[in-house]
């Protein structure tokens, strides 16, 4: 038997296993719910069966609750929508109809009466599927993507599109028992992914896709004053629990190849996916100044490091206390500095709509989750994080980031755990009355000191990166004015040497011009040597020309040319 994640598929295994009256070994794995179980035992064994209640409300579901029901009950009217589904399938008719699913029947004097009710018809023809097929019984999203092995035809599964987007891109590397596939193609207009199947030994990498959610909170929502121990740094007036709607805005940006033997990159793929925008229920918790502040001060990343890791223990144990899945819901896995909510501790249903009463529960329940968060943490071993503590799957930053330490800081600040001795990390006692007072400021005014140390140490960089920039740029303008100066050098020093040589010739040959004075306006700006002329008569050159020849020395200085004498 294993330790699974609800009780009643626990008392299901233990029932089949146990019909021979023989003893049940419990297997447990790496994980923060079945380590907490080991640890903790009568937790387990002495839980209830799970509650499974469907949100009634979840306008996802509803669609094709009506639809169906127009399907078999024609026609219909909105009094008996609202018996069977409640009054949140009012507004489900007006989408219908505004989406073109449903008309209004036209009465049969032709124009409605004040004192007629209304009925509803289902649209149906040539073309068109029957709701039924358009129901997933597996899932609660309606877009769904099938698998298809190239040649074949046979569809492998289906994934929900933000799954599909995540696993089936073009270029993934995809596992269906035990059998690895690439996607080639990702059709978005047909909801196909072709695969083709690979040796998974002969793949040397990996996929992982990179993405970002951002999480758009709606008013109007509960609130509450936070129920924590005396030992916290604050108060239930600064830290407030809520609930309420949120919109998700899900953005998958390409993907990396990591390779199976380092887990190191190999390369990274951009990609343009559209958005995924879907509406959901969400639970979270302000903290105060009073609480964040201090764990910043002590070097901590606070958003992505300390609140990310609270949030995944949060995650592994919400089967514990409120009756969920881990799967159902999620966190901010990707923050970046641009989200608002990125200083909360939120946990948002991750199906569209909402699966059920998961935020009701989390709002009921959110401190005893909390608690058992922070012992969880405490009682691992491991010093950094581990898949016993904080290190889940599903998690869209790859648990990359994630801070033990600065976790059980802010736990700590709450009051749960093992109270701290002292002060908190970075010399500022707890319950201090400079901290609770900063825990009034408004949320925006909370940014912790180190990332405004991060952003001026940043622009600083940025600063100098500029100032080698343009160094290195006059270093470079500099060289190539030098360089062609020497080239210009060059040139004149060849053009006097060539004449020099000509005159030469001439000289040789005994065809000497008269004067040289062209080239003597190219000499450099050296004082000319004094020059010498030896005048020899009647004397036959040793070629045997028998002309009369004037013998130059110059000075030694090359180059130079003088006026030349020649006898008759």
């Amino acid at each position: 038997m294993t330790c699974t994640r609800t009780c009643t598929q626990a008392n299901q295994q233990t029932n089949q296993n146990g019909c021979c009256a023989l003893q049940s070994n419990l297997s447990v794995a790496e994980a923060p719910l079945e380590q907490h179980f080991c640890r903790h035992p009568d937790d387990f064994f002495g839980r209830s069966l799970d509650t499974r209640l469907p949100d009634t409300a979840n306008e996802v579901l509803l669609k094709g609750h009506v639809l169906c029901a127009a399907a078999e009950l024609l026609p219909f009217s909105e009094a008996e929508v609202k018996s069977c589904f409640g009054d949140a399938a009012v507004s489900v008719l007006d989408e219908l109809l505004r989406e073109g699913r449903l008309i209004v029947q036209p009465p049969a004097r032709g124009k409605l009466a004040s004192d007629e009710v209304k009925l509803f018809r289902l649209i149906q023809g040539k073309g068109k599927k029957s709701p039924k097929e358009e129901v997933n019984l597996r899932d609660i999203d309606p877009v769904q993507f099938q698998i298809i092995v190239r040649g074949t035809f046979n569809p492998l599964e289906t994934l929900d599109q933000r799954l599909a987007y995540m696993k089936l891109h073009p270029g993934a590397v995809y596992l269906n028992q035990t059998t690895s596939y690439f996607v080639e193609e990702l059709d978005l207009q047909k909801r196909i992914a072709w695969v083709i199947p690979k040796d998974g030994r002969k793949i040397e990498y990996y996929t992982e896709s990179s993405e970002h959610s951002t999480l758009v909170l709606a008013g109007g929502g509960q609130a509450r004053p936070a129920s924590l121990p005396d030992t916290a740094v604050c108060n239930g007036s600064t830290a407030v629990v809520r609930s309420g709607s949120a919109t998700v805005h899900w953005r998958m940006y390409g993907f990396k190849k990591k390779s199976k033997k380092d887990h190191s990159i190999l390369d990274t793929i951009e990609l343009s996916f559209p958005p995924v925008e879907y509406q959901t229920r969400a639970a979270w918790m302000d903290l105060p100044g009073s609480v964040l502040q201090p764990v910043a001060q002590a070097g901590h990343v606070v958003d992505r490091g300390g609140l990310h890791a609270l949030e995944h223990a949060m995650l592994a144990l919400a089967p514990l206390c409120c009756d969920l899945e881990a799967s159902e819901l999620s966190c901010q896995h990707t923050r970046r500095d641009s989200d608002p909510n990125r200083y909360l501790l939120l946990l948002f249903e991750s199906q569209k709509g909402g699966a059920g009463a998961g935020a009701a529960k989390l709002f009921a329940h959110w401190e005893e989750l909390l608690s058992n968060a922070v012992r969880l943490i405490e009682e691992c071993k491991c010093e950094k994080g581990c898949p016993n503590c904080i290190v889940i799957s599903g998690c869209g930053e790859y648990n990359h980031g994630l801070d033990k330490a600065a976790a059980l800081k802010i736990g700590r600040a709450l009051g749960f755990g093992t109270p701290p001795t002292g002060a908190l990390a970075g010399g500022t006692p707890l319950g201090s009355q400079t901290e609770l007072a900063r825990s009034e400021q408004p949320l925006e005014q909370q940014q912790p000191p180190p990332q405004q140390q991060q952003q001026q140490q940043q622009q600083q960089r940025q600063q100098q990166q500029q100032q080698q920039q343009q160094q290195r740029q006059q270093q470079r303008e500099q060289q190539q004015e030098h360089q062609q100066q020497q080239e210009q050098q060059q040139q004149q020093q060849d053009v006097v040497q060539k004449k020099t040589h000509e005159l030469q010739e001439q000289a040789e040959t005994g065809t000497i011009p008269v004067a040289a004075a062209e080239l003597g306006q190219q000499q450099q700006e050296q004082p000319q040597p004094q020059q010498t002329v030896r005048r020899t008569f009647g004397r036959r050159l040793n070629n045997g020309s028998g002309l009369p020849t004037a013998a130059l020395q110059s000075g030694g200085a090359a180059g130079h040319v003088l006026h030349c004498l020649s006898c008759t």
